[in-house]
């Protein structure tokens, strides 16, 4: 599972292609970030950094360093596609909601101007693989 814009439902235009409509926050009209799998066809996950809050960063991010998260999103509101494409930024903000007894901060992406709750510090995790041979 991974951090990803769900672009949503295809949907079919009078044109005879398929377009993509994102899910948006019911709180803020945002675009919707959920973890999802990979094998998802459309599901965009390729994270930019904005290295500008980090010194020194020689193309890479270290522990505790701060960063801005963005993705380029290839279709529209309505799902249309989008030439260029469009960058959206991360951002986490008050807004909570609860599921069962447990409460989560809602997450989403945007095209705003950036401010302090849309920076975010790296925290790396060693994971081991493990492989066995018979």
């Amino acid at each position: 599972m991974f951090l990803g814009v769900d672009q949503g439902t295809s949907r079919y235009h009078n044109y005879g292609y398929y377009g993509y409509v994102h899910h948006k926050s019911p709180s803020t009209n945002h675009t919707e970030v959920s973890c999802t799998k990979l094998a998802d066809n459309y599901w965009a996950g390729c994270w930019g950094f904005n290295h500008a809050k980090v010194r020194n960063h020689q193309g890479f991010l270290k522990s505790n360093d701060i960063t801005n998260l963005s993705v380029k999103e290839f279709y529209d509101n309505n799902g249309n596609f989008v030439q260029n494409g469009q960058y959206e930024f991360l951002r986490s903000h008050d807004i909570q909601f609860t599921i069962g007894n447990d409460t989560f901060q809602e997450v989403v992406c945007h095209n705003e101007r950036l401010g302090g709750n849309d920076e975010w510090c790296i925290e790396l995790i060693k994971q081991n693989t493990w492989a066995f041979s018979s």
